[in-house]
């Protein structure tokens, strides 16, 4: 059951270690839940920290937090990061106020969802910069990536992105033309009550990122060589270290018109997922490549391994290793 943005707030701080006080014009106001860390010390003597639930009242968006003693001024999604960079907090108490942040309903879109002119049909620098780089400081980030089997070399070279807002590390979309056609974030939540990965809108093709026309990596094969085919954002991850030349269709309904540079690739290696959505991915692939006479060669992904995602890059290039035979 839903629940009030003043309610998720209260819990998300009480989560963070807050000691929870009045509630006034728009604001939680409580203990500074950084006080160990930032407070002589280490304990808030005087509490004058707030957090917003409601922006009509505040004039601040929802989940904005300061401190008037420390000085503080952020984001409860952030603390919570801090705090577990820190350890001091458990990866279960993240995750419950990432889940809890999810529920504030927020009056407005995020500056990270807008920051880009009306009149552009592609993102300008300012948006994609809005997001900052994985690094040391978003800890949960690189132990979600970690977790997955992607080395810093990878996340790096993807230029991967943290979205605390929304709690997902997010990958930037480049099309053959070298233009930033938006990103795909993947939640760090387990278990999401709404979708596990998220396209970033943005004023152009149906007012969002064009799902199912921009492959990840298309901007950086070599059409003159085999592309290698995977359907999701780790499947790519896995792949790449072992072989440059491969991109993720991030749909198995991609289909022939607007993808003109696939017109370009001679020949294929696909390495779907198993399973009925793999299936179709290779019909659709092999349709693709009857219309433009290019080759096409269908691998499973390696034994026992339901994707590419979940296997090792050495089984994926033993899985390669077979057309050989």
């Amino acid at each position: 059951m839903a629940i009030g943005n003043e309610e998720a707030i209260t819990a998300a701080l009480e989560q963070c270690g807050s000691v929870i006080g009045d509630t006034k014009r728009g604001w939680v106001h409580g203990s500074c839940p950084l006080a160990v860390f930032r407070h002589e010390g280490g304990v808030d003597k005087n509490p004058s920290f707030g957090v917003v639930y409601n922006s009509a009242e505040a004039h601040k968006p929802e989940g904005h937090a300061h401190c008037f003693s420390c000085g503080y001024s952020g984001d409860v999604r952030d603390i919570a990061s801090l705090l577990y960079a820190w350890k001091h907090l458990t990866a279960e108490d993240l995750e419950a106020v990432m889940g809890l942040m999810e529920e504030v309903k927020t009056g407005s879109l995020p500056l990270s969802l807008s920051a880009h002119h009306a009149d552009d049909p592609f993102p300008d620098v300012g948006w994609i910069e809005s997001f900052p780089r994985v690094s040391s400081t978003y800890s949960a980030a690189i132990d979600y990536l970690q977790s997955r089997g992607v080395d810093r070399k990878t996340w790096k070279h993807f230029d991967v992105r943290f979205d605390p807002q929304r709690y997902r590390v997010a990958f930037p979309l480049t099309d053959r033309a070298q233009r930033c056609r938006g990103m795909i974030g993947r939640t760090l939540i387990s278990k999401p009550e709404g979708p596990r990965y998220f396209y970033y809108p943005y004023p152009g093709i149906g007012g969002h990122a064009p799902k199912g026309f921009t492959w990840h990596n298309e901007h950086a094969l070599d059409l003159a060589k085999p592309v290698l085919v995977v359907e999701g954002i780790f499947d790519l991850l896995k792949a790449w270290p072992i072989y440059k030349n491969t991109t993720a269709a991030l749909s198995i309904g991609f289909r022939l018109p607007g993808m003109g540079w696939h017109t370009g690739v001679k020949r294929w290696i696909s390495m779907f997922d198993v399973g009925e959505g793999g299936k179709r991915a290779r019909v659709r692939l092999q349709e693709l490549a009857d219309k433009t006479g290019a080759k096409v060669w269908h691998l499973p992904p390696p034994p026992g391994r339901d994707d590419p995602g979940d296997a090792t890059s050495e089984e994926i290039m033993a899985q390669l290793e077979t057309l050989k035979n």
